[in-house]
């Protein structure tokens, strides 16, 4: 009896099947079995990330979006991604510590500036894009006034 030999592209359906059934530990798995077989399968790496970030491994999905732009920087979603899981890793950590970590939101600042350069009429980037550019005004003016008040 023969044992059934699944390529990379088995690997990410069947993640993305388990994805869509809710069942991410799985998905996980099998993306990672995809990229196993074939790490420079781009969308296989970007729904790992989507999985991580799901599961609040936020580290890891971050990992995993930068490698996808690195290798294919013009993957709208991938920065969409990497954008919004770096304003939650900002939001999260304001929280903890009181302070707005402005590098972050700088990051993200820059995924969606790419993800315009790609697609200009992108919606979802220009709204993120202007909120970004909102909080870091905001958090400029506000060091700006303790500073002026010291």
């Amino acid at each position: 009896m023969t044992e059934t030999v699944y390529t990379a592209e088995d690997r990410y359906r069947f993640g993305v099947a388990a994805a869509q059934a809710g069942d991410l530990e799985t998905a996980a798995e099998e993306f990672r079995d995809a990229l196993a077989l074939d790490p420079d399968h781009a969308e296989a790496r970007y729904k790992l990330g989507w999985v991580l970030g799901s599961q609040g491994d936020v580290e890891q999905a971050l990992g995993e979006f930068r490698q996808v732009i690195q290798a294919h920087p013009n993957h709208v979603e991938a920065h969409h991604n990497l954008g919004a899981m770096l304003l939650q890793k900002a939001q999260l950590e304001a929280g903890e510590s009181g302070s707005l970590q402005i590098s972050l939101l700088e990051e993200a600042k820059a995924a969606f500036k790419s993800i315009l350069e790609v697609d200009p009429y992108d919606q979802r980037a220009y709204a993120l894009l202007s909120l970004i550019q909102k909080a870091i005004r905001r958090h400029q003016e506000a060091e700006a006034a303790e500073g002026s008040a010291s």
